[in-house]
């Protein structure tokens, strides 16, 4: 008789460690909001079911990826070739791995990505005149406080004057503009990126700038061709582009990210020590957001779960696998005068008449 494998007693894997095998970003955000689901996580524990649809936003950022490492203004035709290069790779990994794929959701997703991605370079054609990208999709390991921090971070740029900025790009949605200026000041992906970042090159980034692409929600109507959706959203989108396209700008002094290395501290001592208390936090199980993991803590048993098989790397790192690096921990001259904490401010494009 198979044993029940209960959530309370689910604690740190075996082949798992943080300075062999590290933490992300979204670790620590799973870690914070609850420990026994970072546990089942790390465990490779899942809840099976359909998958959520991401390709409008792999598409966009692989779009983004190839256009930005050539520093050139893209045509629509090649914005187009860099979609359906996407799509073919998709569905050829699908095949290979036995992954049956909607073929009209990938269909409907690309046309989408067309329309929005080459009304989004015209609207920030400016870019390539005044930003010089060094790289895109940067996977990075480092190491701090004895942990190893890995992750990938989308682009870094220098602007006219060689200031350094690093580029974080989302698809979303909804957009609440308020909320996002308030959130950006404390933004914990933006901040450990930037420590990464430092730790990595020797040199300090000015901040973040969040580029947010809309995914509209829109569908076909009614005896309406793929082809004829996709030029009216176009056209929808050229008319309005700043409905669908947000760019904040997040500076971060030296002293916030001082005080947020203060607190990656205290949150490494935590997940380095095997001591540490693993509980659950029942303010995470609902809210938005329910938790892949309600009904088996609920039910104190992962029978509805499955869980993938293979190291810790194939099971949580498949896509951040970089060679091993050397330790990156640098000693950087740092001003011990307090500055006044900057403000996340909306990047507001000038339109041409």
């Amino acid at each position: 008789m198979k044993k029940t494998v209960r959530p309370d007693n689910i604690t740190w894997p075996d082949d798992w460690s943080v300075d062999k095998d590290g933490m992300t970003q979204s670790m620590y955000q799973a870690w914070l909001g609850c420990r026994r689901a970072l546990m089942l996580y790390l465990n490779g524990y899942y809840k099976p079911g359909p998958p959520r649809s991401t390709h409008f936003g792999s598409m966009a950022h692989y779009t983004l990826e190839k256009v930005f490492a050539t520093n050139k203004i893209p045509t629509s035709k090649s914005i187009i070739t860099h979609i359906d290069n996407y799509t073919e790779a998709t569905i050829k990994k699908g095949r290979e791995e036995g992954v049956l794929l909607a073929q009209d959701i990938l269909e409907f997703e690309a046309a989408k990505a067309e329309a929005t991605m080459i009304q989004y370079f015209r609207f920030y054609e400016e870019d390539f005149k005044t930003k010089k990208f060094e790289w895109t999709e940067h996977l990075f390991e480092v190491m701090y406080n004895g942990v190893k921090h890995r992750g990938k971070i989308d682009a870094r740029y220098r602007t006219l004057n060689k200031k350094k900025w690093l580029d974080e790009h989302k698809t979303k949605s909804q957009i609440r503009e308020d909320v996002i200026l308030k959130v950006l000041n404390l933004d914990f992906q933006n901040q450990f990126y930037i420590v990464a970042d430092e730790i990595e090159t020797g040199e300090t980034s000015m901040g973040m700038l969040y580029d947010i692409i809309r995914n509209t929600k829109a569908n076909l109507l009614k005896g309406q061709t793929l082809l004829t959706w996709k030029n009216a959203l176009s056209s929808t989108i050229e008319k309005d582009p700043e409905h669908f396209f947000k760019r904040f700008e997040a500076p971060y002094t030296p002293d916030q990210i001082k005080i947020f290395k203060g607190n990656l501290t205290m949150m490494t001592n935590e997940v380095k020590n095997p001591d540490t208390q693993i509980y659950p936090n029942p303010c995470s199980c609902g809210g938005m957001f329910t938790c892949e993991y309600l009904d088996a803590c609920s039910s104190n048993s992962c029978a509805s779960l499955s869980q993938k098989t293979g190291t810790p790397a194939e099971r949580m790192y498949h896509e951040l696998k970089v060679e091993e690096t050397k330790d990156g921990n640098k000693k950087v001259n740092r001003k011990n005068s307090v500055e006044e904490t900057t403000t996340a401010k909306r990047i507001k494009r000038k339109r041409k008449n």
